[in-house]
């Protein structure tokens, strides 16, 4: 495929804005092993810290503890520990200023990737090597990815009616609806 390395300039960090890399290192590098970073990555990332979150969320909620920092705490009882350690590493313990910063950037890694359903029909198109379950050449509208996308759809409109953002709740729900249909009616067999 004639692969050659580039630094990603401003263009591409404008391009790429709201997705994870391929890699990221300690160091602050951070790699993407093909022309886009991969669709499933940043998908499953969304997914599960929306899920953390609206499950931190609902348990604070019924809970008697008022003491700040129990995001932190009920978030490590689910296995959560980058969503623990990010928080910490910000000096984000209050759930308010959590969702105040994340759900912005998982709106726009949702942005990023809606704009890889290139024909408008509800499915993520991809190039080679764009998902982590690569190991031959495949494109198009691959299942995983499809179940990715879905899944994080789902998560994210779920958090978001929690957070009392129901506008943007029923504009990612419509989304997942459209991209069940379009694998009821493209992918299944």
């Amino acid at each position: 495929m004639k692969f050659m390395s580039e630094e990603a300039k401003e263009d591409k960090q404008k391009e790429f804005a709201g997705v994870l890399p391929t890699t990221i290192y300690q160091a602050g590098f951070s790699e993407v092993y093909d022309q886009n970073p991969d669709i499933d990555s940043t998908a499953l990332m969304i997914s599960t810290t929306a899920r953390i979150l609206n499950r931190a969320l609902k348990k604070i909620a019924t809970s008697p503890v008022t003491d700040p920092t129990s995001i932190s705490t009920i978030a490590s009882e689910h296995s959560a520990d980058y969503v623990h350690d990010l928080l910490l590493k910000l000096g984000i313990t209050d759930p308010t200023k959590a969702i105040d910063f994340l759900v912005p950037r998982m709106l726009l890694a949702v942005d990023y990737l809606a704009k890889r359903d290139i024909d408008s029909d509800g499915l993520l198109e991809q190039n080679h090597n764009e998902d982590w379950m690569d190991t031959v050449l495949r494109a198009g509208k691959i299942v995983y990815s499809q179940a990715c996308w879905i899944l994080t759809l789902k998560n994210l409109a779920a958090l978001l009616v929690t957070v009392d953002r129901q506008d943007a709740a029923d504009k990612i729900r419509n989304m997942a609806d459209k991209a069940i249909q379009a694998v009821e009616d493209k992918l299944w067999s």
